[in-house]
């Protein structure tokens, strides 16, 4: 069945190429093995700049397949991952990136990630947010915390992102550092600001949570 199949899958990919790409130089691979790591190892056998995946597909089973391949090229893959489980047409020719917003995580990668998406606002002249949530009310010894301590917690977070931005030598439109899961913060971050991109670092810890929610593609950097 499988030999009968597999050149039939072939075409298929190789149709969808002239199709979809048709205005594009394109080669067409088609790897057998655990789909993360072949499309991973080819990435690096090709020296790609960017790996582009979709996060969804039809059915039950399919969405779950591929959700779960998704959530491991994210977690895996040193090169970029550009990914989006919202956006269902494609952008306009016309379009550029005008908001991007970036989440960090307080730790010492925080800075390169920031500078990375520094360097992309610079390249589309867009503006740049970014943001940090810190916990909510009712997440663990925060909810023992009266407002003062919790305002007092917000500011001392603020003072490390904005060193964080000075030590990417970037200049960053907003600093947001808001209480609640960070997803959620992500989310509404990027909703009011009407973002085109959210950035985030391969390690942030709550990576697939933000690709899963963040209403605007969501850019993966791979840090070491």
């Amino acid at each position: 069945w499988y030999a009968e199949q597999k050149p039939r899958t072939e075409k298929q990919l190789t149709d969808f190429a002239h199709i979809y790409f048709k205005d594009l130089n394109v080669r067409t691979v088609f790897a057998e093995g655990e789909p993360a790591r072949e499309i991973i190892e080819i990435a690096k056998r090709e020296d790609a700049d960017l790996i582009m995946i979709s996060t969804h597909g039809y059915g039950a089973f399919r969405r779950f397949l591929l959700g779960s391949i998704a959530a491991k090229i994210l977690h895996d893959s040193p090169i970029p991952v550009l990914t989006s489980t919202h956006v269902e047409a494609p952008a306009s020719a016309t379009e550029q990136l005008k908001t991007i917003v970036v989440a960090v995580d307080l730790n010492p990668r925080a800075p390169l990630v920031i500078a990375n998406a520094a360097a992309l606002a610079r390249e589309f002249g867009a503006k740049l947010h970014v943001v940090h949530a810190t916990p909510d009310e009712g997440d663990g010894a925060a909810r023992y915390l009266d407002h003062a301590w919790r305002d007092e917690i917000a500011r001392k977070v603020a003072i490390e992102i904005e060193t964080y931005i000075r030590q990417a030598h970037a200049e960053a439109d907003t600093v947001h550092v808001i209480s609640g899961k960070t997803e959620d913060v992500v989310k509404q971050v990027a909703t009011e600001t009407s973002a085109d991109l959210v950035v985030i670092g391969r390690h942030h810890s709550h990576g697939y949570n933000i690709v899963r929610t963040a209403p605007a593609p969501v850019l993966s950097l791979g840090m070491h």
